[in-house]
């Protein structure tokens, strides 16, 4: 919702209602959580620290994000993986973050086990949407990782995995077309939107298909303070911008379904006025000086 919300609106609006997949909304472990989890959960106010408060938090989450998803005209489905600060390094293993560093760790801290079971789960999904016949095409939207947090990389791997294995494919299916979204509000830093372009489709991934990590990513250049693109030597340019403009009525359908999210507004602003205001800005600077709203999404040329 905060990255493209507006989009989602627009696309109801227009009869083409989205389905908005959350990978990371299973149950956290029974038994004690890790002391990262405690002290964000102590940030979001939660009650004693324990198994049932988190186990609480997130089928909170999960009823807000199927408020956010009805306030848009989306559809919901939510995945069984855990979020990143409720799991293990295989079976009873260490905690997969300790601080805020492991849950910015980027593509370092995704697991190619969850890549592999994601992407079949999102391959499922495709292939439903498709319908029987397998003959509608279908647009993916993935995170371009933005920030950093691992669960938005493992996201970005898992649907690159899936998009892959759908094209190499010799029998018939969908035609699936896999479009990057801006990790919002951390697309508000211009340096970690160029980072983010530099990431190749399938980094750090050894299950990745090998057509898709071959791909080598562009150079960025910095212009009048927006990224802008330049090819390597001998490729041509591996990222194009396709702005998608909205309405004011998409911007505050945004706004308001970002507010049904009221557990996790404190993680990045102090209350849902400013909140609003923050992301009605950005919809303004995405449209440029032409004026208006939009967000910005990429693709690969």
């Amino acid at each position: 919702m905060l990255s493209c919300g507006g989009l989602i609106h627009r696309q109801a609006r227009a009869g083409d209602a989205a389905t908005v997949v959350t990978v990371c909304a299973g149950d956290p472990p029974a038994g004690p959580i890790s002391g990262h989890a405690a002290r964000l959960h102590a940030r979001w106010g939660l009650p004693p620290v324990g198994s049932a408060a988190a186990a609480a938090m997130v089928e909170r989450r999960r009823a807000e994000d199927r408020a956010a998803c009805a306030r848009l005209g989306a559809r919901a489905i939510h995945l069984a993986v855990r979020d990143v600060i409720y799991r293990r390094t295989g079976v009873g293993g260490a905690w997969a973050v300790e601080d805020d560093a492991g849950l910015f760790a980027g593509v370092a801290g995704v697991a190619d086990d969850l890549v592999v079971a994601v992407a079949a789960d999102i391959d499922a999904i495709v292939a439903d949407m498709a319908g029987p016949r397998q003959a509608s095409p279908v647009t993916l939207y993935a995170p371009l990782g933005i920030g950093d947090h691992v669960d938005h990389h493992l996201v970005r791997r898992a649907a690159e995995r899936a998009v892959g294995a759908a094209s190499s494919r010799a029998l018939p299916g969908p035609v699936v077309r896999l479009v990057y979204y801006e990790d919002y509000p951390y697309a508000d830093d211009d340096d970690a939107v160029a980072r983010a372009l530099e990431i190749p489709e399938g980094a750090g991934s050894s299950v990745a298909d090998p057509a898709s990590g071959a791909a080598e990513a562009a150079t960025v250049a910095r212009t009048s303070g927006s990224p802008r693109l330049r090819p390597p030597s001998d490729r041509p340019t591996a990222w194009l911008p396709q702005p998608a403009a909205l309405t004011a009525a998409d911007v505050e359908a945004k706004v308001e379904a970002v507010a049904a999210y009221a557990s996790q507004i404190s993680s990045f602003w102090p209350d849902p006025e400013a909140m609003g205001a923050a992301v009605r800005a950005f919809a303004a600077r995405r449209a440029g000086p032409a004026g208006g709203f939009a967000e910005r999404l990429w693709v690969r040329a």
